[in-house]
């Protein structure tokens, strides 16, 4: 992840290879991303240099922050209140060939990978939210019209108490339109005169007892 400090503390957006390493480690650096492998270089120090990413980040500000002519306890409280908003650090297994692809995209923008990793997740979140708010909508709209049997209604009266069951609802439905959704509801078993066939399709095992 990048680190990026207010212009009126630093002069510019954030900092570059020069900053995070060494000449002799920026050269080791650029070779390797001539080679084909992309990296930032925050992910330069993760992966091939013993300083971790907070320790390279105090060097940095020290410099930046001395040369601005600030006593200690500035420079001390600026390297807290930056550590202090970290993102939390984040491990997964991806496929290799779509790492590759977000590197050279984020080589291409300038950007991050980090960035364009919490970008995408964020919209992802952004649809699900939506989605499960679209679901509820179609549920509220069927138990108007009268259609829902017991577990519809429950689920259409009280979404909060079944906050598992909307968001696989939601995950069932990503990508789909509000019209689409509602038609699917409509036919389903929550339309049903079959209670349990209901429980079994759409109840999290979790939430069965919330019934």
């Amino acid at each position: 992840f990048l680190y990026k400090i207010p212009a009126n503390i630093l002069g510019n957006n954030g900092y570059d290879v020069n900053d995070w390493l060494s000449p002799d480690e920026a050269l080791d650096f650029e070779t390797r991303v001539a080679n084909g492998e992309y990296l930032s270089p925050e992910e330069y120090v993760e992966e091939y240099i013993e300083d971790s990413i907070e320790e390279r980040l105090e060097e940095i500000l020290l410099y930046y922050l001395e040369a601005e002519g600030l006593d200690w306890d500035s420079i001390e409280w600026q390297i807290d209140r930056i550590l202090s908003s970290q993102r939390v650090k984040f491990t997964t297994n991806i496929n290799e060939d779509v790492l590759k692809g977000i590197k050279k995209r984020a080589i291409e923008e300038g950007r991050n990978v980090n960035e364009i990793i919490e970008e995408l997740l964020q919209k992802y979140l952004e649809e699900v939210n939506d989605m499960k708010k679209i679901i509820v909508e179609c549920l509220e709209v069927l138990k108007e019209e009268d259609l829902l049997n017991a577990i519809g209604e429950k689920l259409a009266e009280e979404p909060d108490r079944f906050p598992e069951t909307i968001e696989n609802m939601a995950d069932y439905f990503e990508g789909q339109s509000r019209e689409y959704v509602l038609d699917k509801l409509s036919t389903s078993s929550l339309v049903g005169a079959d209670d349990e066939l209901a429980i079994q399709e759409w109840i999290a095992e979790e939430e069965v007892n919330e019934l």
